[in-house]
């Protein structure tokens, strides 16, 4: 009983001396036009056809209000995997950059942040995405990249073939 008590107390200890924020990025080069790439992000619905949880939440729904793209937009979603959830462009500048903020369970929110930049004959699209972590969650933050960035990359590189086949 009094290792158990030991071993919670440095947990909880050690939790103080971790990072209060969590993130990390993914890069892809995309071979299409700069403004097809931001519309597949910028235009809510069309992440339907390429986000990586679609695919792995099949009971997934997803709802729109009014507005479809840019600043304002939101979409929500519920689902058996993917727990219930908002997405809100907050800030979208064409062909350069997107900001959002995804509030999941109505407890946890972080920020995405989409850059488009041209190299060569190519876009270079980086996903970013960063968190402030509190208490116990910021062990999670240890674990995020690792947790979530296949399911990112998953994401570019499902919006790559999109793009690249358009």
């Amino acid at each position: 009983m009094y290792f158990f008590v030991a071993v919670s107390l440095i947990i909880s200890l050690v939790s103080f001396f971790l990072p209060n924020k969590g993130g990390f990025e993914r890069s892809i080069m995309i071979a299409a036009p700069d403004s097809l790439i931001f519309q597949k992000i910028n235009h809510l619905p069309s992440w339907e056809t390429w986000s990586p949880w679609n695919e792995l939440d099949k009971t997934q729904k997803i709802t729109y209000p009014d507005r479809l793209s840019g600043e304002g937009a939101v979409y929500s979603w519920n689902g058996e995997l993917t727990g219930t959830g908002k997405l809100t462009i907050l800030k979208s500048f064409p062909n350069d950059s997107i900001a959002t903020r995804i509030d999941i369970d109505q407890n946890n929110y972080s920020f995405e942040n989409w850059y488009f930049n041209a190299i060569d004959d190519s876009i270079k699209v980086t996903w970013k995405i960063e968190t402030e972590l509190h208490g116990m969650t910021k062990w999670s933050g240890l674990m995020m990249d690792q947790m979530l960035g296949p399911s990112y990359e998953k994401g570019l590189q499902n919006l790559k073939q999109l793009c690249e086949s358009n």
